[in-house]
């Protein structure tokens, strides 16, 4: 994916989760090296679960990509599609 395919908006929170990231990283340094392990433990499943969040919105894109594809290959043939997106409500 090119990164004129992303909106600014999702730009701007990756970049939002890549700071925390870099603080959960500080953070698991310090722990490690003051022998907090439990501390460490709970920012490595805090970074884990940042990196998730990122890994989630790439593959929305790259799927979205591959919709519009498949519905222009559809379309290309004469053959009529709509597709419809249902999205889960929390």
């Amino acid at each position: 994916m090119n990164l004129e395919d992303y909106k600014t908006e999702d730009i701007e929170m990756v970049l939002e989760m890549k700071k925390a990231a870099l603080n959960q990283i500080e953070g698991i340094e310090k722990a490690i090296w003051t022998d907090d392990i439990n501390k460490a433990t709970a920012r490595i499943a805090q970074l884990y679960q940042t990196m998730q969040k990122v890994r989630v919105m790439k593959n929305r894109k790259h799927d979205e990509a591959n919709l519009r594809f498949v519905e222009q290959e559809f379309k290309k043939r004469g053959i009529d599609i709509s597709i419809v997106r249902i999205k889960k409500a929390d």
